[in-house]
């Protein structure tokens, strides 16, 4: 072995040396300190730093170090515990304990609305709370609603025979509600069809401009409804024109 090698391992050893010594001076601080939580907990941390040391114990001298820093931390660790357990009764405890945890229960005038109340002021606010709203539907008052005017279209141009055929077609469908049955409506457009049709020089009638209401959807389809009862019973035909328009025969 040179003699910087030899010289590094007697720092080392050293170093060991005087670890162990500022252990030893710690462990009698913690001895002089008044007994309680604080001082087993400063002799764990002792004891964690002492197990690292151990691995680099190699002298006798070392281990007797490490010895000595055992036995007064088990000195304290037992002084620690017959303090504890002088003063400690455990039945006492656990009446305390039980006391304590049903104190609200033996109070015979809370009802359980009181202990719901009391359960909210203290945890309400660790309870994540969804943001309030209501429900429009059902809330809007219809009286101040006001209505929106619409304006009338105005009638496209037709021939005077159209018109007044659309207008009896519309008008006489309302019968029904005095009793009169749905042949008497068909008897009474078919002649309105025949006086239309002569009209207009025996030429065919524009089936749209029979049928179609601009200003009601309504009479609208009872006129489509009236007039394929008409077809179906073989008074009109229907056939498209040369640009494919629809026409009454």
């Amino acid at each position: 072995m040179s003699f910087c090698t030899k010289m590094s391992s007697n720092s080392a050893d050293d170093n060991v040396v005087l670890d162990y010594k500022k252990l030893l001076e710690q462990v009698e601080e913690i001895r002089n300190q008044d007994v309680g939580l604080e001082s087993v907990q400063s002799i764990s941390r002792v004891m964690s730093i002492a197990e690292e040391l151990v691995d680099k114990v190699k002298k006798p001298r070392e281990i007797g170090l490490d010895a000595k820093v055992l036995e007064i931390s088990s000195a304290v660790v037992q002084q620690n515990a017959e303090r504890f357990d002088s003063g400690f009764r455990p039945e006492e405890f656990a009446d305390k304990l039980i006391n304590k945890l049903t104190l609200h229960d033996t109070e015979s005038s809370q009802t359980d609305s009181l202990i719901w109340q009391r359960f909210r002021e203290k945890f309400s606010h660790l309870l994540p709370l969804a943001p309030r709203f209501d429900y429009l539907l059902g809330t809007i008052d219809k009286e101040k609603v006001q209505r929106k005017v619409r304006q009338p279209r105005q009638p496209q141009s037709r021939n005077e025979g159209t018109k007044e055929l659309i207008k009896v077609l519309a008008n006489k469908s309302t019968m029904q509600d005095n009793e009169i049955g749905q042949q008497h409506i068909l008897d009474y457009i078919s002649r309105l069809l025949v006086k239309t049709y002569r009209r207009n020089g025996e030429k065919p009638i524009s089936y749209f401009k029979v049928v179609l209401s601009p200003n009601s959807l309504e009479e609208t389809c009872q006129n489509i409804l009236h007039i394929a009862f008409l077809v179906r019973d073989s008074f009109v035909k229907i056939s498209t024109g040369e640009f494919t328009s629809v026409f009454l025969m």
